[in-house]
């Protein structure tokens, strides 16, 4: 009799843990799916959107010359093209980026290659050079700037590549995150009247 009471309470004991497991793990998808809501709404605040203003920053040149940009009183939209040195992505969106510099009329836009202050200046200009920035169009070279970490954070400048696109008012009026895929090479010719392709359109 007894036999059958230790086997049955084994039994019982099992399904209760089986039980237990099974509550704890939907606690913890359900934890999970709710911290996940939450990084992902985190990460969009720190990401600029369409329609923010940008503030006043007071980038510099190579030399460490401050420039004063002020988009109230822009008369041409300004298109910013933010990379690093260091950014893998970036040197794989440099062709494309080489392209809107050479098509965007420049009469409409204003193209600015927007790099931390932080970062060397040397290697920003062999990074420039190596890419085709600076070589391939003298004339068409977007004007370069340095940022500080400070004003970049604040105008929502935390990733790379990122293109931003602004009104006369420095009013965000488009941004694509990352490197470009065709979809949005579509989107950035439409946007901008250009004819850029993507690279893996040549390769098939």
């Amino acid at each position: 009799m007894s036999g059958k009471y230790t086997i049955l309470s084994s039994s019982n004991l099992c399904w209760v843990l089986v039980v237990l497991l099974l509550v704890s793990n939907i606690f913890l998808l359900r934890q999970n799916i709710v911290l996940g809501r939450e990084l992902e709404r985190a990460n969009l605040e720190r990401k600029i959107q369409i329609g923010e203003k940008f503030e006043s920053f007071a980038p510099v040149d190579f030399d460490n010359v401050a420039l004063g940009v002020d988009f109230l009183k822009g008369e041409r939209k300004k298109i910013i093209l933010f990379s690093s040195t260091k950014c893998p992505f970036c040197k794989q969106q440099n062709p494309m980026w080489n392209d809107l510099v050479r098509q965007v009329d420049e009469r409409g836009f204003e193209v600015l290659e927007l790099f931390r202050e932080s970062e060397n200046r040397e290697k920003v200009r062999q990074y420039l050079v190596s890419n085709g920035v600076i070589q391939d169009f003298p004339n068409r070279t977007p004007k370069i700037i340095f940022l500080d970490d400070e004003s970049l954070e604040k105008n929502k400048l935390v990733t790379t590549p990122l293109t931003v696109v602004l009104n006369e008012e420095g009013v965000v009026e488009k941004v694509w995150f990352g490197l470009w895929n065709p979809k949005i090479v579509k989107d950035v010719n439409r946007t901008l009247g250009t004819s850029i392709s993507h690279p893996a359109a040549h390769s098939t």
